[in-house]
């Protein structure tokens, strides 16, 4: 991490948030079948509230799978995939081709295949008390 003026530092978010290169995979892998959910819709010419129908579920839960929300599973990302026409190949190369550009990308990675997304904070300090 590099430090910046008044205690604030920049870094990868990785680094910052103390996430593990598993949790990092996970994190990509929800971000990628979030992207296909949405291309796939957008391919099919859908609105969230079609696809919601079409799920049984929300628009407001469709919304959130798109934007790879936490509350959205990566078992309920797939499960709406498959439902939307999607097969296992598809969206194995949607995760695969997000790793292939976090691997082409020019920015330094911990493994070489990790997306650098750089923050700046300021570290919260402990008091005592």
């Amino acid at each position: 991490m590099k430090k910046l003026k008044n205690g604030w530092v920049e870094g990868w978010v990785g680094e910052l948030l103390h996430l593990s290169d598993a949790d990092v995979e996970y994190i990509e892998t929800r971000r990628a079948l979030s992207r296909l959910l949405k291309e796939q819709r957008e391919k099919l010419h859908l609105t969230q509230v079609q696809v919601a129908k079409q799920l049984a579920t929300s628009r407001s839960r469709v919304a959130r799978m798109e934007k790879a929300d936490p509350s959205a599973s990566a078992d309920l990302l797939l499960q709406s995939l498959f439902r939307l026409g999607i097969k296992r190949k598809e969206s194995a190369r949607a995760i695969g081709e997000g790793r292939a550009a976090r691997v082409r990308g020019s920015a330094p990675s911990r493994s070489q295949d990790k997306e650098r997304t750089t923050c700046v904070a300021k570290p919260v300090r402990a008091t005592g008390g």
